[in-house]
């Protein structure tokens, strides 16, 4: 298959979710979609009122930074749901629980409640909506197989994101992927001894992005940090479970 027809699949992929998911917003029937994602959003929510009363009328710098639980945050995502859940932070630090929503041609949608999306590969992300420099579309290449064997490699990946006209631009980054160290991760219900694999890729005009992946013994991600564009910056991905 080449390239182009692997990109135009993604794409697909993302549009065919995309109905899917308005299907189920507009519903409001699947509590795994509708509600889980809440939790992080009304949490979110809570701090914000505990700042406000803490001012009392005097400047933002007289009040405390609240401490965020981290803990209590998974244990009510746990508790909320059975199904697939996973955090997903962005480089602003904003915390989104996402659950799973549609699958196509081996690509699963995630989503939250506040509309953002990332579609995944085998944990590895190949685009992303909501975020502002959003990745349209991505071809792995190698990557996934290499990344799941926890070795040394070598190989190219391609990114599509839109400029400022609204036009595609497709570049072709070179990778090269290594052993970082050996590490546990303990995630929610996730507990694995991982194998860190660091992913050096560099592009045009002398840019370059590092992506960090945790792979268990079998080969799945269980934690990553995923460069999406120079705009979005990284995602951090935690599945729960």
């Amino acid at each position: 298959m080449t390239k182009t027809r692997k990109i135009n699949r993604a794409r697909s992929a993302f549009a065919v979710a995309a109905v899917a998911v308005l299907g189920l917003s507009a519903c409001g029937s699947d509590k795994s979609v509708t509600q889980v994602p809440l939790i992080a959003a009304n949490y979110t929510k809570s701090i914000g009122v505990a700042i406000k009363g803490k001012l009392g009328g005097k400047s933002p710098q007289a009040a405390p930074a609240p401490k965020l639980d981290h803990q209590a945050l998974i244990n009510a995502a746990l508790k909320a749901t059975p199904g697939p859940i996973a955090f997903v932070t962005r480089k602003s630090g904003a915390i989104a629980a996402m659950s799973p929503v549609q699958s196509n041609a081996g690509a699963d949608t995630w989503m939250s409640a506040g509309r953002l999306a990332v579609v995944f590969k085998d944990g590895m992300i190949i685009g992303t909506r909501g975020f502002g420099d959003d990745l349209m579309a991505s071809d792995l290449g190698r990557a996934r197989s290499a990344i799941k064997a926890r070795g040394q490699a070598r190989y190219s990946r391609i990114y599509e994101h839109l400029n400022g006209l609204g036009q595609t631009t497709r570049f072709k980054a070179q990778c090269d992927l290594s052993v970082e160290k050996h590490m546990r991760v303990a995630v929610g219900e996730i507990d694995r001894n991982t194998t860190l694999m660091k992913e050096q890729c560099r592009y045009s005009g002398g840019l370059s992005f590092d992506n960090r992946y945790w792979v268990d013994a079998a080969g799945r991600i269980v934690q990553s940090h995923q460069w999406i564009s120079q705009g979005a910056g990284h995602l951090l991905v935690q599945p729960l479970r």
